[in-house]
């Protein structure tokens, strides 16, 4: 599916929902940036699903607004139910540019979502691979509950440096992704490059296939 973030006829930004304090855009602020999760599962602890690890996750998010108090923050989950939305905004409450997308009618949402960031924080998900092989930059997070260093043991070496090994880290990684610097964008560009190879990535229904074989 990376042929979505080259469609021309994406949805546009304007028409996706947000969920928040305020009633404005948040792709319209001059830093974005995209946290991606998968789903609440209230009835088991499988890595990523559970409620630890959105605590976890939401608390990149609060470290995020503390360092980064302009940009919009937008968290995009795989699947989201009315009440699972509730409780991640009662959670959010007081992080001030927090921004809960809650806009499922369009499949495509996620990749306008991705194209429009800065920068993309995410758990182990497809859709950052292919952000990635698209040209975005996404830092993924690595202290998942109940699996440590889950994402670090799954990627192969050309992803260790885009994987946070703590919040401290993460931050200074993230500064250098959002301030341009030169070294970063080359590790970005070469793995991209790696990701993508010769195929074009416009053509429908391509997915590299190289993704898979990083990850193998």
């Amino acid at each position: 599916r990376v042929s979505y973030f080259f469609d021309k006829n994406l949805i546009s930004s304007e028409k996706i929902r947000f969920k928040s304090k305020y009633k404005d855009n948040p792709l319209y602020k001059k830093t974005k940036i995209l946290f991606l999760g998968f789903y609440l599962d209230h009835t088991n602890s499988y890595p990523f699903l559970n409620y630890k690890s959105l605590n976890q996750l939401i608390k990149y998010i609060k470290i995020s607004s503390k360092h980064f108090p302009k940009a919009s923050l937008i968290l995009r989950m795989k699947i989201l139910n009315e009440n699972d939305a509730q409780l991640i905004m009662k959670l959010c409450k007081n992080i001030k540019n927090f921004y809960l997308c809650n806009d499922y009618d369009n499949e495509a949402i996620s990749y306008r979502l991705c194209k429009e960031s800065d920068l993309i924080i995410s758990v182990q998900t497809s859709l950052a691979e292919e952000s990635i092989a698209y040209g975005k930059k996404v830092i993924f997070i690595n202290d998942n509950y109940p699996i440590k260093k889950m994402t670090q043991d799954v990627y192969s070496k050309e992803f260790a440096f885009a994987i946070s090994k703590n919040k401290l880290t993460f931050i200074k990684l993230a500064k250098n992704c959002l301030n341009n610097k030169k070294e970063t964008n080359k590790k970005y560009k070469i793995l991209k490059d790696k990701l993508s190879g010769s195929i074009d990535l416009s053509l429908p229904n391509i997915i590299p296939d190289t993704i898979e074989k990083f990850l193998v």
